[in-house]
């Protein structure tokens, strides 16, 4: 799977826990998003800290009760025990994915190619070691602002060094998408919809798109991510590729999944 990379969003759900060590000693801890992580941490400290701050101002969840963990879990991150991120991530994507069950090959091309664009951490690698954490890409962190806009000129060179002249699956939810603004890519970029039919009507399927692009993925892993006409031979529970609504050429590929 060196021929191909796979971008996919993290969850809100995550594995409690974990036995690594913190971020800052691991790989999480390197490399050029660094200054940019430690920045957005160190802010999100001092916001949720100020006691002239309204926390779901910041972290967006209504919820008192959830609100209240969300707080406890991030002004930890710092000294909590970490779990490379295919394994902290729980949550609908990850469950399509099912990365417990994959073989071994498939587990090693999942592991070398996925990528998850996060709140936190900007972008991590399927084995970065991040810590449990609850900050959305729509939070809003004084003297920072909405993560998706400002980790967009951190993010968005990283992505284009890393995916080159390979084939980029861009498979991000539209607000994670907004963090990645091609560049210099010479790679195609390949992205998937989910579509039903009713009465003759075409309409996206939000409910499982997640699940979908979860289990697309695994198609990708599991065959050869790199070949667009292996990618286009994915079918699940009766979806199919919708011939006539893709394009399998060029630089930006778009393959329509229907189901009736």
């Amino acid at each position: 799977m060196t021929g191909a990379v796979l971008l996919l969003p993290p969850s809100e759900g995550k594995t409690p826990g974990g036995d690594g060590p913190p971020w800052r000693a691991t790989t999480t801890g390197d490399g050029p998003l660094v200054p940019a992580r430690r920045e957005l941490v160190d802010a999100l400290r001092t916001a949720l800290q100020d006691p002239a701050v309204d926390p779901a101002d910041v972290l967006r969840y209504g919820s008192a009760e959830v609100l209240a963990q969300a707080v406890e879990t991030d002004l930890a991150v710092d000294d909590a025990a970490t779990l490379p991120a295919v394994e902290r991530y729980a949550g609908v994507v990850l469950d399509g994915l099912d990365p417990a069950s994959l073989t071994a090959a498939a587990r090693r091309r999942l592991l070398r190619s996925t990528w998850f664009v996060s709140g936190l951490w900007g972008l991590v690698a399927a084995t970065d070691p991040i810590p449990d954490y609850r900050v959305k890409i729509g939070a809003k962190v004084p003297g920072i602002g909405v993560l998706g806009t400002w980790w967009r000129p951190h993010v968005s060179p990283v992505v284009d060094q890393l995916v080159g002249a390979r084939l980029a699956w861009d498979l991000l939810t539209t607000e994670h998408g907004r963090v990645w603004r091609p560049g210099g890519t010479a790679g195609a970029i390949a992205t998937v919809a989910f579509t039903t039919r009713s009465k003759g009507t075409r309409g996206v399927s939000n409910y499982h798109g997640k699940h979908l692009k979860g289990r697309f993925a695994r198609h990708l892993v599991t065959t050869d991510p790199g070949d667009l006409d292996a990618a286009a031979g994915f079918s699940s529970d009766g979806w199919e590729l919708d011939a006539g609504a893709s394009t399998l050429a060029g630089d930006r590929p778009h393959l329509v999944f229907s189901a009736p």
